[in-house]
């Protein structure tokens, strides 16, 4: 998976900030293994999957992930780039 872009050290310090996030190692390799999962199924690089277990990070971190979904179709234009990761993001773990 490593890219370019990033390299292992980078993926390894990600999973440390979703781990040091959730402080739960079941919900850490939950959360990893759907963004994993769903980087496959929809053919995701590397960059994304780091991207997606940041801002998975993120809604461990604030009062709910919801809100975060939320608040980040709020923030810039609407385009079918934003909504289909809205959407991404929404059915991550159905």
């Amino acid at each position: 998976m490593p890219t370019e872009y990033l390299i292992y050290r980078d993926y390894v310090r990600t999973i440390d900030y979703l781990f040091d996030t959730t402080g739960n190692q079941q919900r850490t390799i939950a959360i990893f293994t759907a963004v994993i999962n769903q980087a496959k199924n929809l053919g995701k690089s590397g960059e994304w999957v780091n991207k997606e277990l940041i801002f998975e990070a993120g809604g461990e971190f604030a009062d709910s992930r919801l809100d975060l979904l939320r608040m980040n179709l709020q923030h810039g234009p609407l385009t079918d780039d934003v909504l289909d990761l809205y959407n991404e993001r929404v059915n991550r773990f159905k």
